[in-house]
Formats: structure tokens, sequence, C-alpha cells
């Protein structure tokens, strides 16, 4: 079977290779879901403290984060970008 592209066509390729490419293009390999309850900022905490441990937070100088929607919640479309994410995480951190 074939992924259905956008505009209502078949791909000419299977499913698996299409995975394989999106993989090599963008690293990632699997797709996670959280509960409603958790956003942006909480998942960026999770992984930077996961990151740091055993390392002195108090060294660290600044944190950067690469995302560009802030943070939205379950039951709001709206985005809420101030304060930024990694000002939110390292706000969390400490």
């Amino acid at each position: 079977m074939n992924f259905m592209g956008l505009m209502g066509k078949n791909l000419k390729k299977a499913n698996e290779d299409i995975i394989n490419k999106l993989q090599e293009i963008t690293g990632i390999k699997e797709r996670r879901y959280v509960t409603d309850d958790l956003n942006a900022s909480d998942l960026a905490f999770l992984a930077a403290n996961q990151a740091l441990d055993g390392i002195n937070k108090e060294k660290l100088e600044y944190i950067i984060i690469a995302q560009n929607l802030g943070d939205v919640r379950a039951d709001n479309i709206r985005t809420d970008m101030i304060p930024t994410i990694a000002s939110r995480v390292k706000q969390k951190i400490w």
C-alpha cells in the first residue's frame, strides 16, 4: 500500500522507503505523544534535566532551544510565547 500524497495522488514509493527517507533527512526515528497536561516547556525541561544529570547547573550560562511556536496547551489553540521556552526551562531547572 502506498502513502497518499498531499494532492490525493499515490506516491510511487513504498511507505517503508518514504519513512526511511524522512528518517535520513530529519534524524527522527519515532514519534511520541504526551498527556494533555504537558506542553513544550515541560518536555524541554524533562529533556534538559536528564541531559544535565551530574552537571553543576549553577555553572550553566545559557540555554538554547530551537522551537518556534511557544507553549500551546491542549485546551487552547493560542500560543504562549513570552517568556521564551528557554527562560521557562531555566526557571524550572533551578
